[in-house]
C-alpha cells in the first residue's frame, strides 16, 4: 500500500511498514488487510501523511484505520452467499441489536477459491480458503457511559504462494485474533476513552525452492501485543479543545524456522526472517485546536514523545545470538491551519512528522534467504524519520465535492540493504540507512459529482468518482545519478475511477476502473535471462495499466441480487512482479519450481444473493 511515499512492507509485517494499518484506532497487528474479514467492516478511513503525533511509529506515509461492526452501529443484519469463477464460495454472515442499555453484535464468514487463470492461462498454486468470525457486546448504564468487548478471529489458510521462484506446493497460513475491551465516557465538557487490546498476528510460510536443493522451508512468526490506549478531550469553550493521551504497550514477536533439503527426512533449525524481539512502549501526546473569527478560521497543534525499551531476544538458529537492549526517544509535532472561506470552500495548511524505530532483526539479523544469499543486521542504524507539508483545498456543493491537496515529503534515514558481499548461493546485503534522502512532492484528488440533476435524468442518480494521487517529483537521493528520480515501490501516480447509475433503493449498475502509474523495482526475482534483465542489479520499471470491473445489482423486497465481471477487459498485468505468466518468458527456467511467471487474475465472473434480517 502506497500513500505519500511511505509503503507497507511486502510481507505485511506492521512493524517494518511506513503505512500504519489500524483497527477501531489500535494496531491492527498487520499490514495484510486480505487476512482480516470484510464482514465485519462498517467502514474504512484513510489519513494521509504522517501521522505519528496520535498513532506512534510506522505512521510516516499515513493511516488505515478499519472501523468494525457492532451493536452500536449496526442494527439488523445480513446473510450474503456468492459463487463464481474458479470454484468460487463464500457465505457471510452478521447481525446486531439490543436495546438502549444492551446490545450484541456477532458475525461469520467462509470463502474458498481454487486456482485462478490468467490470459496467459492457468496459475497453479493460487487457491486459497478464508474463515472468521466475531462477537461483540455493548453496555450502556446511561447515555453518558459506554463499556464495549469485543472479540475477533480471521485468517488465510492453504493460501497458495508462488512467489518469486514461480513455485506449484508453497503456501501459507496467514491469520489475526484480537480481543477489546473499551470505555467511552462523558463528563460536562469532558470526554474520557480507554481502550485495553490485546492481538495475536501469526504468519506461517510453507515456502521451498526445489531449484535450490530444498524440499521446505516453513518460516513461523508470531506476535503478540497487549495495548492500552487512554484519551482525554477537554471541550473549553465552544471555540477551544484540548487532546491528551497516554499509550502504553507490550509487544513479544517469537520466531522459529526449519529447512528440510530434497531426498532427507531429518529438519534443520536454521535463522528465520526476523529475530525475536520483546518491546515496552510508552508515549504521551496532546492536540490543541482553537477557533477564530466566527469559526472560520481553526488553528491545530499536536505533539508526541515517544519512549520505547526494545530487548533482542536470542533467537534459536541465530549464532552468537545474544540478549541486547536498545532505547529510544523520538517527538514527533503536527500543525496547521483551516480557513473556511464560504460555506462551500475551506483551505488548509500544515506540517506534520513520523518515524519508524529499527527492529531486532535489522539491528541482528543473520538469516539465509529462500533463494540464496545472506542477510546481515546493523547495531548502528537510526529510525527512519519523514516531514511534510501540506496546502489544500475542500469544496462542498449540492452534488459536487472536491478534496486536492499538494504536498511535499521528506524521508530521512531510510532503512535499506546494501550489498556487502558475494557467497555460493548469493550476494551477502546488510541493512543500513540510505546514505540521503527520498524527497516527493505530490498531489491528492478526490472528487465526486452526480450528474443526474445536469442531465435532466429525472429519478436516477448518475454518480461519478475520481480518486487518486500523482507524484510531481519522487527523488532517491541516495542513489547513483541513473536511479536517482526512479524512488523504488513508489507508484508515480494511481488513481480509481467510477461510474455509477442507480434508482432509488431498486437497481443500480457500476463501472470501475484502478489505474497503477509507473513503479520502479529491483526485482527480487532470481534470475531472469538477459532479454528481461541485463544484470542482477537492474531497477525494472512497470508500465501503468488499467483494471476495469463492472458490477450491478437489483432489489426487491429483502433481497438483493447482484452480479459483476472482475477485469473486463482480461488485463494480463500484475501490479509488481516483472516476470509474468505469459510467452515469450523472461524467467530462467533453471531457477523455477514449476511455473514461469506470475499474473493477476485474468476476467472472471460472480454471482450472489444479500437477504437484509430484521
Amino acid at each position: 500500500i502506497n500513500i505519500r511515499g511511505g509503503a507497507t512492507d511486502g510481507q505485511g509485517r506492521d512493524f517494518r511498514g511506513q503505512v500504519l494499518v489500524l483497527v477501531d484506532g489500535r494496531r491492527a497487528g498487520t499490514a495484510n488487510i486480505s487476512k482480516l474479514s470484510k464482514s465485519d467492516l462498517a467502514r474504512v478511513e484513510i489519513l494521509r501523511g504522517p501521522s505519528s503525533v496520535i498513532y506512534g511509529s510506522q505512521a510516516l506515509g499515513g493511516v488505515i484505520n478499519l472501523i468494525t461492526r457492532d451493536g452500536t452501529n449496526t442494527q439488523g443484519g445480513a446473510l450474503n452467499v456468492e459463487t463464481g469463477s474458479w470454484d468460487k464460495q463464500s457465505a457471510d454472515l452478521y447481525y446486531g441489536g439490543g436495546n438502549a442499555t444492551w446490545k450484541l453484535f456477532g458475525s461469520a464468514s467462509y470463502a474458498s477459491q481454487n486456482d485462478y487463470e490468467s490470459a496467459g492461462g492457468k496459475m497453479k498454486n493460487t487457491a486459497w480458503d478464508r474463515h472468521g468470525f466475531s462477537f461483540g457486546t455493548v453496555y450502556s448504564p446511561s447515555d453518558s457511559h459506554r463499556f464495549e468487548l469485543a472479540g475477533r478471529a480471521a485468517g488465510v489458510y492453504n493460501a497458495g504462494f508462488r512467489g518469486s521462484s514461480w513455485d506449484f506446493d508453497n503456501y501459507d497460513d496467514r491469520y489475526n485474533r484480537s480481543l477489546d475491551l473499551s470505555y467511552i465516557g462523558e463528563f460536562s465538557k469532558l470526554s474520557v476513552s480507554s481502550h485495553l487490546y490485546k492481538v495475536e498476528d501469526v504468519e506461517d510460510f510453507f515456502w521451498g525452492s526445489e531449484a535450490s536443493g530444498i524440499d521446505l522451508d516453513n518460516n513461523r512468526r508470531e506476535l503478540n501485543i497487549l495495548g492500552l490506549r487512554n484519551s482525554l478531550r477537554a471541550n473549553i469553550s465552544a471555540y477551544t479543545s484540548v487532546l491528551i493521551g497516554l499509550d502504553v504497550e507490550q509487544s513479544k514477536l517469537e520466531n522459529s524456522r526449519e529447512r528440510r533439503a530434497l531426498d532427507s527426512h531429518s529438519w534443520q533449525v536454521i535463522a528465520p526472517f526476523d529475530n525475536n524481539q520483546d518491546e515496552t512502549l510508552y508515549a504521551v501526546y496532546g492536540e490543541a485546536s482553537q477557533s477564530f473569527v466566527n469559526e472560520r478560521v481553526t488553528l491545530r497543534a499536536g505533539a508526541r514523545h515517544t519512549r520505547s525499551a526494545q530487548t533482542s531476544v536470542p533467537t534459536q538458529g541465530v549464532a552468537d545470538a545474544s540478549e541486547n537492549r536498545e532505547q529510544f526517544h523520538y517527538s514527533t509535532y503536527s500543525a496547521g491551519v483551516n480557513y473556511a472561506l464560504t460555506e462551500s470552500w475551506s483551505l488548509r495548511t500544515g506540517v506534520a512528522s513520523g518515524f519508524r524505530a529499527p527492529t531486532a532483526t535489522e539491528y541482528a539479523a543473520d538469516f539465509e534467504l529462500v533463494l540464496g544469499g545472506q542477510k546481515l543486521g546493523n547495531p548502528d542504524l537510526n529510525p527512519e524519520n519523514s516531514r511534510q507539508f501540506e496546502l489544500g483545498a475542500y469544496f462542498n456543493g449540492d452534488q459536487n465535492v472536491l478534496d486536492v491537496a499538494l504536498f511535499s515529503t521528506r524521508i530521512e534515514d531510510r532503512i535499506t540493504s546494501d550489498v556487502v558481499g558475494q557467497t555460493d548461493s548469493g550476494s551477502i546485503s546488510r541493512y543500513v540507512n540510505s546514505r540521503d534522502n527520498a524527497e516527493l512532492t505530490g498531489i491528492d484528488l478526490n472528487h465526486s459529482f452526480n450528474l443526474a440533476d445536469n442531465l435532466n435524468l429525472n429519478g436516477l442518480s448518475l454518480l461519478s468518482t475520481l480518486s487518486g494521487s500523482y507524484h510531481f517529483t519522487m527523488n532517491d537521493e541516495g542513489e547513483t545519478d541513473l536511479n536517482s528520480d526512479k524512488l523504488q515501490r513508489i507508484y508515480k501516480y494511481q488513481f480509481s475511477a467510477s461510474l455509477d447509475v442507480s434508482q432509488s433503493d431498486v437497481w443500480s449498475v457500476s463501472l470501475q476502473g484502478v489505474l497503477r502509474g509507473p513503479v520502479w523495482y529491483q526485482t527480487e526475482e532470481r534470475l531472469l535471462i538477459p532479454e528481461g534483465e541485463p544484470d542482477s542489479n537492474w531497477v525494472h520499471q512497470k508500465e501503468p495499466f488499467w483494471v476495469w470491473n463492472l458490477r450491478g445489482s437489483y432489489q426487491f423486497a429483502r433481497y438483493r441480487l447482484y452480479s459483476g465481471i472482475n477485469n473486463l477487459f482480461d488485463k494480463d498485468e500484475h501490479p509488481l512482479f516483472i516476470a509474468l505468466n505469459r510467452e515469450p518468458y523472461i524467467s530462467d527456467p533453471t531457477r523455477s519450481n514449476g511455473g514461469r511467471g506470475n499474473s493477476l487474475p485474468g476476467r472472471n465472473v460472480y454471482i450472489g444473493m444479500r437477504v437484509e434480517l430484521d
